[in-house]
């Protein structure tokens, strides 16, 4: 019984072994925002945003800068409605939104 509860988990969730999609799409959300915040409330340049995305979310500079590409219509929509940092900060309470706070 508990393989085929698992089997069927399996079928629903992953597109490879270890890999699960609602938590790769959760991932990517988050990148995305952590982008954005970076490209809008930082002084960083591209390169430095790319190179911050990676020691936080773990991937090559090639895969988060095509994960941007690919949501460039989610960017550009967080620029149009002017997300706020609050918004983020709510959305994200795990992650540091602020230069001047400091580290749990």
């Amino acid at each position: 019984m508990f393989k085929v509860l698992m089997d069927e988990w399996d079928n629903d969730n992953a597109i490879g072994k270890g890999r699960n999609v609602n938590l790769m799409l959760r991932r990517n959300e988050c990148l995305i925002d952590r982008y954005y915040y970076y490209s809008r409330f930082s002084k960083k340049c591209y390169e430095e945003i790319l190179n911050r995305l990676v020691d936080e979310f773990f991937l090559s500079t090639e895969r988060i800068s095509r994960l941007v590409q690919e949501n460039t219509d989610k960017i550009l929509l967080q620029r149009k409605q002017n997300t706020t940092v609050y918004y983020l900060k709510n959305k994200w309470p795990h992650l540091r939104w602020s230069q001047t706070e400091k580290k749990r």
